[in-house]
């Protein structure tokens, strides 16, 4: 008898092995985002708090 409790896992697991479900490439506003969030905005608030 085929245990059904690991048919919703396997099927996500199918689902997400499609190149369509992984997302697409990153665009330049992406880096641009990454950047001023990740790099930008945090040393501004340093900045902000040593004075």
């Amino acid at each position: 008898m085929k245990d059904n409790r690991n048919l919703p896992l396997d099927e996500r697991l199918k689902s997400i092995t499609l190149e369509e479900n992984q997302g697409g490439d990153l665009q330049i506003k992406d880096y641009i985002y990454y950047f001023l969030l990740g790099g930008l905005f945090p040393g501004l608030l340093l900045i902000w708090g040593w004075y």
